[in-house]
């Protein structure tokens, strides 16, 4: 996926408008743990009613909405 299809507005028309739902509001969501990095909620007007969705900044620059796991102590051989 090319970073132009990955910016949040693609992802956010792409998922939502096309879908007939209205983003109404964009807004920063803590995770608790700032290593697992950044993430927002959007939340969008449908008839049906509103839906909410997390979508989560990756160490490799990337919207998901699953969080980044977390990084593990590792032993390395020399």
């Amino acid at each position: 996926m090319d970073a132009s299809t990955n910016s949040l507005l693609a992802i956010v028309n792409n998922w939502l408008i096309s879908n007939g739902a209205e983003p109404t509001r964009i807004t920063p969501f803590w995770t608790g743990d700032a290593r697992r990095g950044r993430a927002v909620r959007v939340e969008a007007s449908r008839a049906t009613g509103v839906i909410e969705i997390l979508f989560f900044r990756h160490a490799d620059g990337m919207w998901r909405v699953f969080p980044q796991e977390p990084l593990r102590p590792v032993m390395k051989y020399l």
